[in-house]
Order: C-alpha cells, then structure tokens, then sequence
C-alpha cells in the first residue's frame, strides 16, 4: 500500500507508472482508497467518473492523469 504521506511533485510520475490511468473496479472503499492513494502521489483525477453495474454489484472507472500532461494539453 502507498503511504499517503509521500507526495511526489516532480515532472515524472512515480515508479514509472504512466501518467495516464484508467482505475476500475466495484464501488468500495477498497477503490476509494485506490483513487486517495493516486492523488496523494501527486495524480490529478481527470473526467467524469463512470459507473455501470454488472448485476451484482457496481463497477466504477475513474480516469487519472499525472499534471505535466494537463498542462500540455491546456496551451
């Protein structure tokens, strides 16, 4: 698990994780806690979330983007 407390701001995003991410998965504090651990890494949330459910339960996707990219999309 991310520690919360480290914030990376730099250019690159962390680990080599792409900069941009599509997280899925059920409505649960399990992917609340996927997305809170995305955004203390310095991701930006990008876009409506999405939900859709599957007869069971809830799928969601929330669409993540590291902020060098924001940036370049914006000028």
């Amino acid at each position: 698990m991310i520690n919360p407390e480290i914030k990376n701001k730099g250019h690159e995003s962390p680990d080599g994780l792409p900069r941009y991410r599509l997280l899925t998965g059920k409505d649960d504090a399990k992917f609340c806690h996927r997305i809170s651990e995305a955004l203390a890494l310095g991701y930006q949330l990008y876009g409506s979330p999405a939900a859709t459910f599957n007869g069971q339960d809830v799928i969601v996707a929330q669409a993540i983007i590291w902020p060098e990219v924001q940036q370049k999309q914006d000028s």
